[in-house]
């Protein structure tokens, strides 16, 4: 397992420079270990119009997450805080807004869904999400009712953008489901 990550980590850095360099040839190969052959081919173009590779995002956000703490291990994996994800924001100029619509149940306990739109610096829509908080959660049944409502926006916000940025979770080494939709 150490092995491939080790390959996998080797290719993602030939991609992301082979990219940044912007070399003459438009392609170049890179052997990545596979599940059932021995090996595999990506090919890397480097005549794209996408953008740079995020390279930088990625040294940022691992640098930040690593500092602050906003990690956590579970099943051996890490997931990132909601702290996280919204130090994306920061990185990418963006601007979340959240709308909550609440109900209740049958047996009094308050649902709130929240969505969450994220924009840009000109208002342009990038990224949203939607997500439920309940206030009958074992982590949530004995706090006050704002609770469930910053809950709910909390797992909207950080859903919002790991649907966009989910990638930049993947590539510092970090699971992309935001934590609070496992915990």
């Amino acid at each position: 397992m150490k092995n491939e990550i080790t390959e996998i980590d080797k290719a993602m850095e030939t991609a992301v420079a082979s990219v940044n360099n912007k070399r003459s040839t438009p392609t170049r190969r890179v052997p990545v270990k596979a599940q059932n052959t021995p090996t595999a081919t990506i090919s890397v173009s480097t005549n794209s119009t996408q953008p740079k590779c995020v390279d930088d995002d990625v040294s940022k956000l691992k640098a930040f997450v690593d500092g602050a703490g906003l990690a956590i291990k579970k099943d051996n994996k890490a997931y990132l805080l909601a702290e996280a994800w919204q130090y994306i924001m920061v990185l990418k100029n963006l601007t979340a807004r959240c709308e909550c619509v609440d109900t209740r149940d049958e047996k009094g306990a308050l649902i709130v869904t929240a969505q969450c739109i994220i924009t840009d610096e000109n208002d342009n829509v990038v990224a949203d999400g939607v997500m439920q908080a309940r206030s009958d959660e074992p982590w949530l049944s004995d706090k006050p009712e704002f609770a469930v409502y910053g809950m709910a926006q909390t797992r909207a916000i950080s859903r919002a953008l790991r649907n966009r940025y989910g990638y930049l979770a993947r590539a510092c080494g970090f699971q992309a489901t935001p934590v609070e939709e496992i915990s």
